[in-house]
């Protein structure tokens, strides 16, 4: 653990190193074949088509051919599930896709931006807006057993507040990953003190950049902070926001990628698992095909849990 009495003006350096990540799966295995990366841009023609087998099928190993060379029941049963798979994937696309792309109450034109213009080395980078806590660590005003930083906040009162901050499995290697690939917004419903004094240690280098948002950037809707990516100043077929909570982008749910939420579980490699998807959002031209199926995929996945 790491322990720092700092002030909104502190910061600490430390090397960081560089990460290459390995394949990382983020698909459901099914069996006969995996539903990865692959298979998700293919559902894009299957999207125009009505033969969703012909299109989706193959993509996971199985087709017609041997499909029939099982000739048995069990086989035939599992072709079935495999086919109302496709059809539950494809129709969850349609669904998404059927809503708006951003239904914010502002006219983003009439505003001046939050953020300022790309940086020189953000030219033609997609925007990855990052939330901080419960997506990429666990923060608490009481002592846990184990933790990874603690911070001596000194408040204007002159009160002190200790926080214990825990990071997520991963985390580091994460951020490693995104800073070269993207530009980096860090966004937080939290204060600036806190998180300005959090990500200094943590990125004391400012490889993830400089541009992190705080409460005062949200729209308050009664008692929930909104993050509107129309103000950001960039175009949101660009943007991409990662949040374990649906109302932080309840204005432009086709731009997130859900998280769930972490509260301290050492076995958890979410972050570890979406790097292949951010892999992949590198290379499209906008963000909301790749999006949307997705989270049409996370969708049917969930589905299935619950069953």
């Amino acid at each position: 653990m790491q322990e720092f009495s700092v002030d909104s003006d502190s910061s600490t350096d430390e090397e960081n190193t560089s990460y290459i990540p390995q394949y990382y799966s983020y698909a459901r295995q099914y069996a006969g074949g995996s539903l990865t990366t692959h298979a998700i841009q293919h559902s894009e023609d299957a999207v125009k088509s009505e033969d969703v087998g012909a299109k989706i099928l193959p993509v996971w190993g199985i087709n017609s051919h041997n499909i029939n060379e099982k000739n048995s029941k069990d086989g035939y049963a599992e072709a079935s599930r495999l086919q109302d798979d496709c059809e539950g994937l494809i129709e969850g696309i349609r669904r998404i896709r059927d809503r708006p792309k951003n239904i914010s109450p502002f006219n983003a034109k009439e505003l001046l931006p939050l953020l300022p213009p790309p940086a020189p080395c953000a030219m033609g980078k997609k925007c990855l807006v990052l939330d901080v806590d419960e997506t990429l660590l666990h923060s608490s005003y009481v002592k846990p057993e184990h933790y990874d930083l603690h911070l001596v906040i000194q408040k204007d009162d002159s009160a002190e507040v200790n926080i214990y901050t825990t990071f997520r499995p991963y985390m580091q290697n994460f951020l490693e990953f995104i800073a070269p690939l993207f530009e980096v917004v860090i966004f937080t419903a939290s204060t600036s003190l806190y998180c300005n004094m959090l990500f200094d240690i943590i990125d004391p280098q400012h490889k993830l950049g400089n541009l992190r948002m705080f409460r005062e950037h949200c729209i308050q809707i009664f008692s929930t902070f909104v993050k509107d990516l129309s103000l950001l100043g960039r175009d949101l077929e660009q943007i991409v926001i990662i949040d374990n909570s649906p109302v932080s982008y309840s204005l432009q749910h086709r731009n997130a990628i859900p998280v769930s939420s972490w509260f301290g579980d050492p076995t958890d490699c979410e972050l570890m698992r979406l790097t292949i998807l951010l892999e992949a959002l590198v290379e499209v031209d906008n963000v909301y095909n790749l999006l949307d199926n997705y989270n049409a995929l996370l969708q049917l996945q969930q589905q299935k849990v619950k069953i």
